[in-house]
């Protein structure tokens, strides 16, 4: 009887504390903020497509400022959702917003190290990266590839007479007979093997909400984008949401996405916590994730 009196007592007051965070389900369309005006824009085409079509979409378009203030919103409730990239998923966790979808993207284009297939060991071991630090991506697949040989990871603009490691895009990369690449374990192999033999070294973009969210809500949300993807996709006649718009390529998401999963892909073992450190903040390579989108 006791047992049964404490069982009772633990289920109502873990009730009360669900009743706290999440109190009613939520009423009316989900508050997607947006922090980029294209992306603002994209969002409010696709609600405008859908009404159009009659597709049962509960999303509304929230604009932001910045990529702080959308999470801020969310957390404080004046909106329910954002897309983040890598470099948002520590503030959001901060601020004590959990991911709740992870869009799942293509192998079509992932980092890759290049080397002369003429390389020594010695050589990959001690060789300078050559890339182009403006790109998130290819500063990040530098990074790992030093950290993985235990380098300081910001080293790789050095002047040498030795070969380089160049990180290119395996979308864009036409691959020579006299190159190879290099794996993140330092074995190397053909282009062909790109998709085992990358260096990607990123997060998934995420959709992010409130920390406490009733699970009822949770499976609208994840319905609200799967209905995305199956309405507007790029064999619909109405409107490719996974396309470029505006003449802008990866709004609000890649244009490689293909799906979304309940858990996060980790590429080459690089999680939040290894992605977090791959990161440098001075003057000759400023990349502070405070400031990146």
């Amino acid at each position: 009887m006791l047992q049964f009196i404490f069982l009772l007592a633990f289920t109502t007051l873990a009730a009360a504390q669900e009743a706290v965070y999440a109190p009613n389900f939520h009423r009316g369309a989900y508050r997607l903020c947006t922090y980029k005006e294209v992306d603002h824009e994209k969002c409010l085409h696709t609600v405008e497509e859908a009404k159009k079509n009659v597709i049962n979409l509960e999303l509304e378009c929230v604009h932001k400022n910045n990529r702080s203030e959308c999470i801020e919103a969310v957390r404080y409730g004046s909106s329910d959702l954002t897309v983040l990239t890598g470099h948002g998923y520590r503030e959001a966790r901060r601020e004590r917003l959990r991911p709740i979808l992870f869009a799942r993207e293509d192998n079509s284009s992932l980092s890759i190290a290049v080397v002369p297939r003429s390389i020594t060991l010695v050589d990959l071991q001690e060789a300078p990266i050559q890339l182009n630090q403006s790109n998130h991506r290819a500063f990040h697949a530098a990074a790992y590839f030093n950290l993985r040989r235990g380098h300081d990871i910001c080293g790789f603009m050095k002047t040498s007479l030795m070969p380089y490691i160049r990180i290119e895009d395996s979308a864009r990369y036409q691959p020579q007979e006299d190159e190879i690449l290099v794996c993140s374990n330092l074995l190397t192999a053909e282009f062909e093997d790109y998709q085992r033999c990358n260096v990607e070294a990123g997060l998934q973009r995420a959709i992010f909400a409130r920390q406490h969210l009733h699970r009822s809500d949770t499976h609208r949300i994840q319905q609200i984008f799967q209905t995305i993807l199956e309405e507007f996709n790029s064999q619909s006649e109405r409107f490719n949401f996974f396309g470029s718009f505006s003449e802008s390529d990866n709004v609000i998401f890649k244009n490689n996405t293909i799906g979304f999963d309940l858990r996060p892909t980790y590429r080459n073992g690089v999680n939040e916590r290894v992605f977090n450190s791959l990161h440098c903040n001075d003057e000759h390579q400023p990349h502070d994730p405070r400031v990146l989108e």
